[in-house]
């Protein structure tokens, strides 16, 4: 699928302070898949991707260092 939309956002967690930079994505047809069309390229060692939770659109990234999580719309407006 192509993708619609890309940028760079700087992000930090607001547990331990650890900060990280994360590549996200939106794709070109997001209504053909039924997803949001919102994804997350790569995210800086430190941080991990995790898969959506049930019946939630946003992706997520997580601090391997203290376990806490951040989510995309956090740091779309970072763009």
């Amino acid at each position: 699928m192509d993708i619609r939309d890309q940028w760079t956002a700087d992000f930090s967690c607001s547990d331990c302070g650890s900060v990280g930079t994360a590549v996200v994505a939106e794709e070109d047809h997001p209504y053909e898949t039924g997803d949001v069309g919102r994804r997350i390229l790569f995210c800086s060692p430190g941080f991990e991707i995790l898969p959506r939770e049930a019946g939630s659109t946003d992706t997520r990234i997580g601090c391997a260092a203290c376990r806490n999580v951040v989510y995309v719309r956090d740091i779309r407006n970072a763009r």
